[in-house]
């Protein structure tokens, strides 16, 4: 999904929190969190996004297994940008 995509659910969860429907708040926030943690993915866990492609579909435990590997690899970048500046 494209940033766009991300970007709509999000402004979905905003209207619902205004108009006070939290449920719909929370499974659209819940959306525009999930499809983030895929794009991610994409970029920084090569190896979660080859087993997506094996599994033929995202499971809970890969969902997981994403955040952490993409987790992991951004604080290396940081780091790598600390002790080069």
């Amino acid at each position: 999904m494209e940033i766009s995509g991300i970007k709509e659910f999000l402004n979905e969860g905003k209207r619902y929190i205004e108009l006070g429907n939290s449920i719909q708040a929370s499974e659209k926030l819940h959306e525009a969190a999930e499809e983030a943690v895929k794009s991610l993915a994409q970029a920084h866990a090569n190896g979660v996004w080859k087993e997506v492609a094996e599994e033929g579909r995202w499971t809970s435990p890969l969902l997981f297994k994403g955040v952490k590997e993409v987790a992991k690899d951004i604080e290396e970048l940081v780091k790598l940008v600390e002790t080069s500046g």
